[in-house]
């Protein structure tokens, strides 16, 4: 009777790990794919903020470029243009860039510029003549 007591209770023990089984593979697996990359990501954000300095070009994680002109606690001022700045918190910056990162100087709108008021005075003639500016439909009155 001892030896069935025995067998029952082990198969008792059995029947449990496997309905736990599943979770605790769930619950690895969401360690892997979710929380162990997350953590990564987070500490090379805080590296590259605490590699912040006057003078370095950045891109902030919404895609704006630009040089780093002042660091006040977790604010930072980036200069974007000739004397235009604008302030930003440090956990704004996506990443800090290199040379070959930067973007393309921007193209000099003034190269163009005879060629493009002619346009401009061409497409506002026939913008006017081809739109109703009543919202109305003009065939039907």
């Amino acid at each position: 009777m001892g030896a069935l007591r025995a067998r029952c209770d082990v198969e008792d023990v059995l029947v449990q790990l496997q309905t736990l089984l599943p979770i605790v593979l769930l619950i690895g697996v969401f360690y892997l794919l979710i929380l162990r990359p997350a953590r990564t990501r987070q500490k090379a954000q805080q590296q590259t903020i605490s590699a912040l300095s006057v003078g370095k070009q950045i891109m902030t994680t919404g895609g704006l470029f630009g040089t780093v002109t002042a660091i006040d606690g977790d604010r930072i001022e980036i200069e974007i243009a000739d004397g235009v700045r604008v302030q930003y918190l440090q956990a704004a910056v996506s990443r800090v860039v290199t040379d070959s990162d930067a973007p393309d100087a921007p193209v000099d709108a003034d190269d163009d510029e005879d060629d493009n008021d002619e346009d401009r005075v061409e497409l506002a003639a026939s913008d006017a003549t081809n739109h109703d500016v009543t919202g109305g439909d003009t065939q039907n009155r």
